[in-house]
């Protein structure tokens, strides 16, 4: 587990340079460096300017100059290293690597499990692991500052920068691609079976797979998630800078940001610390992930990276090292379908709000061998970030709100420490809407650590069995306590609780701290010692 201690920011005054960009001016991203195409040499300038004032604007603002302590979060992260492995364990990663950062630094980070089992290799929270989806969140801050620099129109017909695109070009617009609004198809059923499709270095090449294939839908009619719309939008931002995707993506975005652990997913490139990649058979086995070829989608779903470096792209949002405040607004603006209606989707960032109605970003990511998400509460200015090496695993909403939720709570006053736990057996019931499982929940404490297990049935369908695995505890904001509980396949379930007393209470109730929308109720009565032999 890794606390970091206090550092000065490097894009704050006082520090080296201009935000995210040690040495400047004179350094390698300075405009007043090396000789760089008409382009950059045009816009950079008045960024770095306006990154400057940003930077200045927040380091004067009480949420900048009040930096969390990192003793007083030591039982958060006490906490959120319980909470990664119990995941690590009952989701069944190889290896998971998670992070957690307020204001300008990571305040947390941590890993458990092995990045190569054969190796008997360690993971660490610098473990570099696919990106999968997140990809489309790097994209989407590239494309926001290109839009700040008035060099892209995200409502302009896709012919006004690709004329020989062969389908609507027309009609679709950078922002549905970027919203999943275009109607450009997914993956077919071929495609998912060719998990290793050949090497497609060009964007021309990529296009080639689906640029001329018939829409899914009217563009703009409806949400369709596909990564191949972001293959156009690679091919946009090529043009309109005569770069490299990924120069674009060095230059714009990890080097600001000081993500030096994000790269291009590249099969023939050695990586330092890589990790390997795994799948789970059919049987249930684990086994190596299959060799799959990512070199046509980096934009959308090509990138590998670290869980601190996604800390730090978040943060760099978030202080206006990235992108001005209208960019920014830009960047996380919801999708409109044509009728008129919201998509909680931006340009590569997913738009929600929590049980307390404080609005946050996120992104999620799913591929051979990887499980990812990142999220931001940009009001607040707490990312947290977690990653592990296999498919089909719940790295997803829950886990990073619940990482995030632990240090926000302690931030607020709560206590993170071990609370005084009813320990017990008892006889529990949770419903979901009309849904109702009924069972036992068992809760004890161990060298200071919460321990237990929920094991229940559906009433109407004893088939239907879950378990869940209580990672860790914390008191609550009022005056009862959260349990952070693990499912195998859905993940982390952090349930609100109240007794009707002390740590002697004979009841407890519940509710999901999760979603508004996700009504998971639990109710326990203790059990009479000759009730739960």
């Amino acid at each position: 587990m890794t606390l970091t201690p206090t550092q000065t920011h490097p894009g704050r005054p006082g520090g080296t340079g201009c935000p995210g960009r040690a040495g400047c001016p004179g350094g390698a991203g300075c405009p007043g460096g090396a000789a760089k195409p008409l382009l950059r040499e045009a816009t950079r300038t008045t960024r770095h300017a306006i990154c400057r004032f940003t930077a200045l604007l927040l380091s004067c603002s009480p949420a900048v100059a009040a930096q969390p302590n990192t003793t007083a979060l030591a039982p958060a992260a006490a906490r959120a290293t319980e909470l990664l492995q119990v995941l690590r364990e009952e989701a069944r990663f190889p290896a998971v690597s998670a992070a957690v950062a307020i204001d300008d630094r990571i305040v947390w980070s941590d890993a458990a499990g092995f990045a190569d089992i054969e190796a008997h290799a360690p993971a660490h929270p610098d473990t570099v692991y696919r990106l999968a989806s997140i990809s489309k969140a790097i994209t989407g801050v590239a494309v926001a500052s290109l839009v700040e620099d008035g060099v892209l129109d995200l409502d302009a017909p896709l012919s006004t920068y690709l004329p020989d695109y062969p389908t609507a070009a027309d009609a679709i617009t950078v922002r549905m691609l970027m919203g999943h609004t275009s109607g450009t198809r997914s993956y077919t059923d071929e495609e998912r079976d060719d998990l290793a499709p050949r090497q497609r270095d060009t964007v021309e090449e990529a296009l080639e797979m689906f640029a001329a294939d018939d829409l899914v839908h009217e563009p703009g009619e409806r949400f369709t998630y596909t990564t191949l719309g972001y293959v156009p939008v690679r091919a946009v931002i090529e043009k309109i800078t005569g770069q490299d995707f990924m120069d674009v993506i060095r230059e714009r975005v990890l080097e600001p940001a000081r993500m030096q652990r994000t790269f291009k997913d590249d099969n023939k490139t050695i990586i330092p610390n890589r990790a390997s990649f795994y799948t789970l058979h059919d049987d249930g086995r684990l086994i190596n992930g299959p060799y799959i070829n990512t070199s046509y989608k980096p934009a959308g779903g090509g990138m590998v990276g670290t869980a601190p470096d996604l800390c730090r792209l978040a943060l760099a949002l978030a202080d206006g090292t990235l992108l001005s405040p209208p960019a920014r607004h830009e960047l996380w603006k919801p999708t409109l379908d044509n009728a008129g209606e919201e998509i909680d989707y931006g340009l590569g960032w997913g738009l929600a709000t929590d049980p307390r109605d404080k609005p946050y970003v996120i992104q999620i990511g799913g591929q051979i061998g990887t499980a990812s998400a990142v999220m931001l509460y940009p009001d607040e200015r707490v990312a947290s970030s977690i990653i592990g090496n296999r498919a089909s695993a719940p790295t997803g909403r829950a886990e990073v709100v619940a990482l995030s939720r632990l240090f926000m709570d302690t931030l607020a006053g709560v206590s993170a420490e071990q609370p005084d736990l009813p320990e017990g057996v008892y006889d529990v019931t949770i419903t979901n809407n009309d849904l109702k499982w009924r069972g036992a929940l068992i809760l004890t404490t161990d060298r200071g650590a919460a321990r237990g297990l929920i094991a229940v049935e559906n009433t109407e369908n004893p088939d239907d069995r879950r378990t869940f695995r209580v990672a860790t505890a914390t008191s609550s904001r009022d005056n009862g306590f959260r349990l952070f509980t693990v499912h195998p396949r859905w993940g982390v379930f952090p349930f609100d609780c109240q007794t009707n007393g002390d740590s002697s209470s004979d009841t407890i109730t519940a509710t999901l701290d999760r979603a508004e929308d996700d009504p998971w109720k639990l109710t326990a009565t203790r059990m009479t010692p000759d009730q739960s032999q």
